[in-house]
């Protein structure tokens, strides 16, 4: 069964989640802008103000 992929748009740039992998893809006009996985984007996220445990 393959993963859950969440997408959002904002303008040019396109977000897509992969929770059950732990990766997020932002690409703007088609071309990938940021990619971060796993520790990287939990580190990532609560540097920004996102939730995070442990």
């Amino acid at each position: 069964m393959p993963s859950e992929i969440l997408t959002r748009s904002f303008g040019r740039f396109h977000a897509e989640a992969t929770p059950a992998e732990a990766r997020l893809t932002i690409r703007r006009d088609g071309k990938d802008m940021i990619r971060l996985f796993g520790r990287d984007l939990i580190y990532r996220s609560g540097a920004t103000g996102g939730q995070t445990s442990g």
